[in-house]
């Protein structure tokens, strides 16, 4: 497989379970082919610092392929933070790292865990949009001061 391939189960009462189909595979830049280089999006799932690295290793790739990757013509670069690193020690790294995507995706329970907090009591729209607003106010996307 040219991925590692999973499967998400969904239920009742906010159940939810997942297990692996086939042999976790680490994905890295080099692995893109030059069909796949020229994707109009990327999503990664990984930590906060292999985020940027990638961001920065595909963008170099491109530019060597002769994408010409004007503002217009960058992909889009879609981050879902891995569950084990939402956590505060965490989340000054995401914060930095927001600045290299256009999106960045955690779910209601990685998003509170980011800010040491939970959903006790089911899904809770007031601390999502909390936290929600303190992740826009730092900031997403390279248009807020990415190296690039």
């Amino acid at each position: 497989a040219l991925t590692t391939r999973g499967w998400n189960g969904y239920g009742e009462n906010e159940y939810r379970a997942f297990r692996y189909l086939t042999e976790k595979k680490r994905l890295i830049v080099e692995d893109l082919t030059p069909e796949f280089l020229g994707s109009k999006s990327f999503h990664l799932i990984c930590s906060p610092s292999r985020c940027g690295e990638m961001i920065q290793q595909i963008l170099d790739r491109r530019a060597a392929a002769g994408f010409g990757d004007s503002n217009e013509k960058k992909p889009i670069m879609i981050w879902e933070p891995v569950p084990d690193l939402c956590t505060p020690e965490e989340l000054a790294n995401t914060l930095k790292t927001m600045k290299y995507v256009d999106v960045i995706s955690p779910n209601h329970e990685e998003l509170a865990a980011l800010f040491g907090e939970n959903h006790t009591a089911g899904i809770n729209r007031a601390l999502i949009e909390k936290h929600a607003q303190r992740l826009l106010a730092e900031g997403i996307g390279p248009k807020t001061q990415a190296p690039w």
